[in-house]
């Protein structure tokens, strides 16, 4: 559902806008984005420490697993800020070039 109209957005977007115009379009989506995420991250610890004190009461090894699968989505999270800063760069560089 979201895909299709992403990428229906995103060709509207940019098919009359320069790279430079078309960062600052796109920059406070992100922002957003990752203020969605955040929300997300607090919601994810409030479940995981409901989760954490029912299994740490019936199971011995409950607190391990939650540490392993909190470690784990803050490792995915590190990946996808990777991939943004990546796509930024190249988005910059693109610019540039188009520029001189």
């Amino acid at each position: 559902m979201l895909k299709p109209l992403t990428r229906c957005l995103m060709r509207i977007v940019t098919a009359n806008m320069s790279p430079t115009s078309f960062l600052q379009f796109v920059q406070p989506l992100l922002l957003l984005l990752q203020l969605l995420l955040i929300d997300r991250l607090w919601l994810g610890l409030g479940v995981f420490g409901w989760i954490a004190r029912w299994t740490s009461r019936h199971m011995l090894s409950g607190k391990r697993w939650i540490r392993s699968e909190i470690t784990s989505w803050i490792h995915g999270n590190r990946q996808l800020l990777f991939k943004y800063t990546e796509i930024m760069q190249y988005m910059q560089k693109r610019g540039e070039t188009s520029a001189a």
